[in-house]
Protein backbone atom coordinates (compact mmCIF):
# COMPACT_ATOMS: atom_id res chain seq x y z
CA UNK A 1 0.00 0.00 0.00
CA UNK A 2 1.23 3.49 -0.84
CA UNK A 3 1.90 5.43 2.34
CA UNK A 4 1.42 9.20 2.21
CA UNK A 5 4.50 11.25 2.99
CA UNK A 6 4.65 14.05 5.55
CA UNK A 7 4.94 16.56 2.71
CA UNK A 8 1.85 15.21 0.95
CA UNK A 9 -0.14 15.29 4.18
CA UNK A 10 0.91 18.89 4.77
CA UNK A 11 -0.04 19.81 1.21
CA UNK A 12 -3.41 18.12 1.52
CA UNK A 13 -4.04 19.80 4.86
CA UNK A 14 -3.10 23.20 3.48
CA UNK A 15 -5.41 22.76 0.51
CA UNK A 16 -8.25 21.78 2.85
CA UNK A 17 -7.69 24.90 4.91
CA UNK A 18 -7.64 27.09 1.80
CA UNK A 19 -10.88 25.53 0.52
CA UNK A 20 -12.52 26.02 3.91
CA UNK A 21 -11.38 29.64 4.12
CA UNK A 22 -12.49 30.27 0.55
CA UNK A 23 -15.95 28.90 1.37
CA UNK A 24 -16.23 31.03 4.48
CA UNK A 25 -14.92 34.11 2.73
CA UNK A 26 -17.17 33.54 -0.23
CA UNK A 27 -20.13 33.56 2.07
CA UNK A 28 -19.00 36.93 3.35
CA UNK A 29 -18.43 38.33 -0.13
CA UNK A 30 -14.61 38.42 0.22
CA UNK A 31 -11.74 36.82 -1.65
CA UNK A 32 -8.85 34.61 -0.60
CA UNK A 33 -5.37 34.66 -2.07
CA UNK A 34 -3.08 31.77 -1.24
CA UNK A 35 0.20 33.11 0.13
CA UNK A 36 3.23 31.16 -1.18
CA UNK A 37 5.46 29.64 1.46
CA UNK A 38 8.45 31.62 0.17
CA UNK A 39 6.62 34.92 0.66
CA UNK A 40 6.84 35.74 -3.05
CA UNK A 41 10.65 36.07 -3.01
CA UNK A 42 13.14 35.20 -5.69
CA UNK A 43 16.07 32.80 -5.55
CA UNK A 44 18.30 35.36 -3.89
CA UNK A 45 16.58 34.88 -0.54
CA UNK A 46 14.01 36.77 1.52
CA UNK A 47 13.67 40.52 1.46
CA UNK A 48 12.30 42.70 4.23
CA UNK A 49 9.04 44.05 2.83
CA UNK A 50 8.71 46.85 5.37
CA UNK A 51 5.56 48.93 5.83
CA UNK A 52 3.42 49.90 2.87
CA UNK A 53 3.21 53.57 2.03
CA UNK A 54 0.73 55.75 0.18
CA UNK A 55 2.85 55.21 -2.93
CA UNK A 56 2.27 51.47 -2.61
CA UNK A 57 -1.47 51.98 -2.32
CA UNK A 58 -1.53 54.36 -5.28
CA UNK A 59 0.48 51.92 -7.39
CA UNK A 60 -1.76 49.00 -6.40
CA UNK A 61 1.20 46.92 -5.23
CA UNK A 62 1.56 44.22 -2.66
CA UNK A 63 4.79 45.01 -0.81
CA UNK A 64 6.01 41.46 -1.47
CA UNK A 65 5.36 41.55 -5.20
CA UNK A 66 8.93 41.45 -6.50
CA UNK A 67 7.84 40.91 -10.10
CA UNK A 68 6.66 44.53 -10.20
CA UNK A 69 9.75 45.77 -8.37
CA UNK A 70 12.45 44.31 -10.62
CA UNK A 71 13.24 45.00 -14.26
CA UNK A 72 13.89 42.30 -16.83
CA UNK A 73 17.61 43.00 -16.62
CA UNK A 74 17.74 42.56 -12.83
CA UNK A 75 17.53 46.10 -11.42
CA UNK A 76 15.62 46.10 -8.13
CA UNK A 77 13.37 48.92 -6.98
CA UNK A 78 13.24 49.23 -3.22
CA UNK A 79 11.44 50.97 -0.41
CA UNK A 80 8.13 52.77 -0.52
CA UNK A 81 5.94 50.78 -2.88
CA UNK A 82 8.50 47.95 -3.02
CA UNK A 83 10.27 45.76 -0.44
CA UNK A 84 13.18 47.31 1.40
CA UNK A 85 16.54 45.69 0.66
CA UNK A 86 19.17 44.81 3.24
CA UNK A 87 22.91 45.01 2.60
CA UNK A 88 23.01 41.29 1.85
CA UNK A 89 20.61 41.75 -1.09
CA UNK A 90 21.88 45.22 -2.10
CA UNK A 91 25.52 45.65 -0.97
CA UNK A 92 27.84 48.64 -1.14
CA UNK A 93 25.96 51.95 -1.22
CA UNK A 94 22.75 49.92 -1.13
CA UNK A 95 19.28 51.23 -1.91
CA UNK A 96 19.26 54.95 -2.67
CA UNK A 97 16.14 57.15 -2.98
CA UNK A 98 15.10 58.32 -6.43
CA UNK A 99 14.63 62.10 -6.47
CA UNK A 100 12.16 64.26 -8.35
CA UNK A 101 13.89 65.55 -11.48
CA UNK A 102 13.04 69.23 -10.76
CA UNK A 103 12.47 69.64 -7.01
CA UNK A 104 15.11 67.14 -5.87
CA UNK A 105 12.70 65.73 -3.28
CA UNK A 106 12.40 61.96 -2.69
CA UNK A 107 9.80 60.32 -4.94
CA UNK A 108 8.85 57.61 -2.43
CA UNK A 109 10.82 54.80 -4.06
CA UNK A 110 14.49 53.89 -4.48
CA UNK A 111 16.82 51.82 -6.63
CA UNK A 112 19.51 49.29 -5.74
CA UNK A 113 22.53 51.20 -7.07
CA UNK A 114 24.82 48.12 -7.35
CA UNK A 115 22.36 46.71 -9.90
CA UNK A 116 23.04 49.60 -12.31
CA UNK A 117 25.57 49.21 -15.13
CA UNK A 118 29.18 49.95 -14.17
CA UNK A 119 30.79 52.41 -14.55
CA UNK A 120 28.06 54.87 -13.61
CA UNK A 121 27.93 57.73 -16.11
CA UNK A 122 26.34 61.15 -15.67
CA UNK A 123 23.52 62.17 -17.97
CA UNK A 124 25.00 63.95 -20.96
CA UNK A 125 27.37 61.01 -21.50
CA UNK A 126 24.80 58.23 -21.93
CA UNK A 127 25.19 55.50 -24.50
CA UNK A 128 22.62 55.61 -27.27
CA UNK A 129 19.37 54.05 -26.03
CA UNK A 130 19.89 54.87 -22.36
CA UNK A 131 17.83 57.34 -20.33
CA UNK A 132 18.54 59.12 -17.04
CA UNK A 133 17.35 59.07 -13.44
CA UNK A 134 18.09 61.31 -10.47
CA UNK A 135 19.53 59.14 -7.70
CA UNK A 136 20.41 60.40 -4.22
CA UNK A 137 24.16 60.52 -3.75
CA UNK A 138 24.86 59.84 -7.43
CA UNK A 139 23.29 62.76 -9.32
CA UNK A 140 21.43 62.52 -12.62
CA UNK A 141 22.90 59.37 -14.11
CA UNK A 142 22.47 57.10 -17.12
CA UNK A 143 20.24 54.07 -16.59
CA UNK A 144 18.72 51.38 -18.83
CA UNK A 145 15.39 52.49 -20.28
CA UNK A 146 13.78 49.39 -18.72
CA UNK A 147 14.14 51.01 -15.28
CA UNK A 148 12.20 54.15 -16.21
CA UNK A 149 9.64 52.10 -18.13
CA UNK A 150 8.95 50.13 -14.96
CA UNK A 151 8.77 53.30 -12.85
CA UNK A 152 6.40 54.87 -15.39
CA UNK A 153 4.16 51.80 -15.25
CA UNK A 154 3.99 52.25 -11.47
CA UNK A 155 3.24 55.96 -11.78
CA UNK A 156 6.55 56.79 -10.06
CA UNK A 157 8.76 58.06 -12.89
CA UNK A 158 9.15 61.69 -11.80
CA UNK A 159 12.89 61.02 -11.32
CA UNK A 160 13.40 60.04 -14.97
CA UNK A 161 14.54 61.98 -18.02
CA UNK A 162 15.45 61.14 -21.57
CA UNK A 163 19.12 61.53 -22.53
CA UNK A 164 18.43 65.09 -23.73
CA UNK A 165 17.02 65.91 -20.24
CA UNK A 166 13.38 66.19 -21.30
CA UNK A 167 10.93 64.60 -18.81
CA UNK A 168 10.47 60.88 -19.33
CA UNK A 169 6.84 60.08 -20.18
CA UNK A 170 7.03 56.46 -21.31
CA UNK A 171 7.08 57.26 -25.04
CA UNK A 172 9.55 55.12 -27.05
CA UNK A 173 12.82 56.58 -28.30
CA UNK A 174 12.40 58.09 -31.75
CA UNK A 175 14.54 57.09 -34.75
CA UNK A 176 15.42 59.85 -37.22
CA UNK A 177 16.09 58.87 -40.81
CA UNK A 178 17.58 60.55 -43.84
CA UNK A 179 16.87 64.27 -43.97
CA UNK A 180 15.52 64.20 -40.38
CA UNK A 181 19.13 63.92 -39.22
CA UNK A 182 20.82 67.33 -38.88
CA UNK A 183 24.42 67.79 -39.94
CA UNK A 184 26.80 65.79 -37.73
CA UNK A 185 23.94 64.02 -35.95
CA UNK A 186 24.24 60.36 -35.00
CA UNK A 187 21.78 57.63 -34.16
CA UNK A 188 20.39 54.34 -35.50
CA UNK A 189 19.05 56.01 -38.66
CA UNK A 190 21.76 58.66 -39.18
CA UNK A 191 24.90 58.22 -41.24
CA UNK A 192 27.28 59.32 -38.48
CA UNK A 193 26.29 56.40 -36.24
CA UNK A 194 29.38 54.32 -36.93
CA UNK A 195 31.75 57.30 -37.07
CA UNK A 196 31.78 58.52 -33.44
CA UNK A 197 34.70 56.32 -32.39
CA UNK A 198 36.49 56.85 -35.72
CA UNK A 199 36.31 60.60 -35.05
CA UNK A 200 37.95 60.09 -31.67
CA UNK A 201 34.72 60.56 -29.72
CA UNK A 202 33.32 57.95 -27.40
CA UNK A 203 29.59 57.71 -27.87
CA UNK A 204 26.41 58.92 -29.52
CA UNK A 205 24.21 60.52 -26.87
CA UNK A 206 21.00 62.52 -26.56
CA UNK A 207 18.42 60.56 -28.57
CA UNK A 208 14.99 60.87 -26.99
CA UNK A 209 11.27 60.60 -27.68
CA UNK A 210 11.18 64.12 -29.17
CA UNK A 211 14.06 63.65 -31.63
CA UNK A 212 15.54 60.47 -33.03
CA UNK A 213 19.18 61.51 -33.12
CA UNK A 214 22.04 62.46 -30.84
CA UNK A 215 25.54 63.88 -31.20
CA UNK A 216 28.93 62.27 -30.81
CA UNK A 217 30.54 63.32 -27.52
CA UNK A 218 33.78 62.55 -25.78
CA UNK A 219 34.72 62.37 -22.12
CA UNK A 220 38.16 63.90 -22.11
CA UNK A 221 37.23 66.95 -20.07
CA UNK A 222 37.41 66.49 -16.30
CA UNK A 223 33.97 67.99 -15.67
CA UNK A 224 30.91 68.75 -17.78
CA UNK A 225 30.80 72.33 -19.00
CA UNK A 226 27.96 74.83 -18.67
CA UNK A 227 27.32 77.05 -21.72
CA UNK A 228 25.58 79.66 -19.57
CA UNK A 229 28.65 79.93 -17.34
CA UNK A 230 31.71 80.08 -19.62
CA UNK A 231 34.18 80.24 -16.73
CA UNK A 232 36.14 78.21 -15.81
CA UNK A 233 37.04 77.58 -19.41
CA UNK A 234 36.96 73.79 -19.37
CA UNK A 235 36.49 73.88 -23.15
CA UNK A 236 39.16 76.45 -23.96
CA UNK A 237 39.36 76.78 -27.74
CA UNK A 238 36.24 74.64 -28.17
CA UNK A 239 32.51 75.08 -27.74
CA UNK A 240 30.52 74.09 -24.68
CA UNK A 241 27.31 72.52 -25.92
CA UNK A 242 24.26 71.32 -24.03
CA UNK A 243 20.71 70.29 -24.80
CA UNK A 244 18.31 73.19 -24.45
CA UNK A 245 16.29 73.23 -21.19
CA UNK A 246 12.84 71.64 -21.53
CA UNK A 247 11.23 74.37 -19.36
CA UNK A 248 12.28 77.71 -17.80
CA UNK A 249 12.45 76.17 -14.32
CA UNK A 250 14.17 72.99 -15.49
CA UNK A 251 17.71 73.98 -16.49
CA UNK A 252 19.65 70.94 -15.27
CA UNK A 253 20.66 70.13 -18.86
CA UNK A 254 22.93 73.21 -18.89
CA UNK A 255 24.98 71.65 -16.08
CA UNK A 256 25.89 68.66 -18.25
CA UNK A 257 27.27 70.28 -21.38
CA UNK A 258 30.06 68.72 -23.42
CA UNK A 259 33.05 70.21 -25.22
CA UNK A 260 33.19 69.92 -28.99
CA UNK A 261 34.29 71.48 -32.24
CA UNK A 262 32.53 74.87 -32.51
CA UNK A 263 32.62 74.73 -36.29
CA UNK A 264 30.50 71.60 -36.37
CA UNK A 265 27.42 71.59 -34.11
CA UNK A 266 27.48 75.31 -33.28
CA UNK A 267 27.30 76.20 -36.95
CA UNK A 268 24.52 73.65 -37.50
CA UNK A 269 22.10 76.01 -35.75
CA UNK A 270 20.08 73.22 -34.16
CA UNK A 271 17.53 74.87 -31.87
CA UNK A 272 17.67 71.92 -29.49
CA UNK A 273 21.25 72.80 -28.55
CA UNK A 274 22.68 75.66 -26.49
CA UNK A 275 26.18 76.51 -27.61
CA UNK A 276 28.88 78.82 -26.24
CA UNK A 277 32.35 79.12 -27.76
CA UNK A 278 34.96 79.40 -25.00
Amino acid sequence: MHRPTVASLRTAGWRAIVVTLATLNGACGGTVRETPTDGGIDSDGPLDAGPRTDAAVDAGLDAGDLAACRTSDGIHLCGGACPTLGRDQCPGVGCQPLLDRVSGEPTGIGVCVPDLPIPIEHCGRCEDGEVCASVSGEGTICVPEALCKRLHALGLASSCRYADFTPYDGQPLAIARGTECPAAACGPGCAVTTDCILRGEERCTGRSARHGYGFCVNNWESLPCNPSQPLPRSCSGYACMAWSPPAPNDTVSLEYGFCDDPFRECSAGDGRLVCSVQ
